[in-house]
């Protein structure tokens, strides 16, 4: 097995580390690194540092979180428009931040503020990739309170979202750039003006183009249920994957036959 376990224990440690954040920490783990290198011990000191590094990002990730003294306030963001969904009464989306202010300038900043995830009311038509400028009224991120259920709060965790919440009608949210557009984005509408049954539209959408913000949540119960949610999770993922593998190889081999006609 080699160095996979040790390193596999190390980066579990760092994240139980870097969430309880012990006083003294950074100076424990900077004395280990340095005995390891005075000692010439390589492979504890690269099991230090995979350590440090899980930690790191454990802070990064608690540092991003939207300070529980801004839940509920309004803000003044911009950013790009990652994922949509349309959830009938609303417009689910997620919004990658670029930047963020409160509307009251007392109140704590929020400019370490990564991912969000919120409803829009009313929404206007909109497309991945457009940046906006948003009123949003946010919540730090948690689960349900109810026992044995899906585990939301770990899930938001998982997704690296920083925040949840909705968008305010006031101050007026305005588009700041339109959509470039994407490959991804035109085989979805390709599927979407050919595929006319609802239920067929978004499975093909969600496992050959990775876009399981589709599925609806009786979807996702029976994935659960079923304990195939991992399929639909890498299931574009792999398509993907496969689709530049077959690209790049015709090219390959359409290289080499142009190459033995000119010979």
């Amino acid at each position: 097995m080699g160095l996979a376990l040790p390193l596999a224990i190390a980066v579990l440690l760092g994240g139980v580390l870097g969430a309880l954040s012990p006083p003294g920490m950074f100076a424990v783990i900077a004395l280990a690194l340095l005995i390891s290198l005075a000692g010439s011990r390589f492979v504890a000191a690269l099991l230090v540092v995979t350590l440090s590094l899980s930690v790191a990002q454990v802070l990064l990730a608690r540092g991003a979180v939207l300070p529980s003294g801004l839940s509920g306030a309004d803000l003044t963001v911009s950013g790009k428009i990652t994922e949509l969904s349309d959830e009938g009464r609303f417009t689910r989306l997620r919004l990658a931040v670029e930047t963020c202010q409160p509307l009251e300038s007392w109140q704590l900043g929020c400019d370490r503020l990564g991912l969000v995830r919120v409803n829009w009311y009313r929404a206007p038509s909109l497309a991945v990739g457009e940046r906006w400028s948003l009123t949003l009224r946010l919540r730090v991120p948690h689960g349900f309170a109810n026992p044995d259920t899906f585990d939301y709060g770990a899930w938001l965790w998982r997704e690296g979202i920083d925040a949840t919440g909705y968008v305010r009608e006031s101050p007026a949210p305005h588009r700041l750039v339109p959509s470039p557009g994407s490959l991804r984005q035109r085989a979805l509408a390709f599927l979407d003006s050919h595929v006319e049954d609802d239920l067929t539209r978004r499975w093909l959408a969600a496992l050959t183009l990775g876009a399981g913000q589709r599925l609806t949540d009786d979807d996702w119960d029976l994935l659960n249920a079923t304990g195939t949610t991992h399929l639909m999770v890498v299931s574009g993922l792999h398509i993907g994957l496969a689709a530049a593998f077959v690209l790049w190889l015709s090219r390959g081999l359409a290289r080499c036959r142009l190459q033995h006609k000119a010979a």
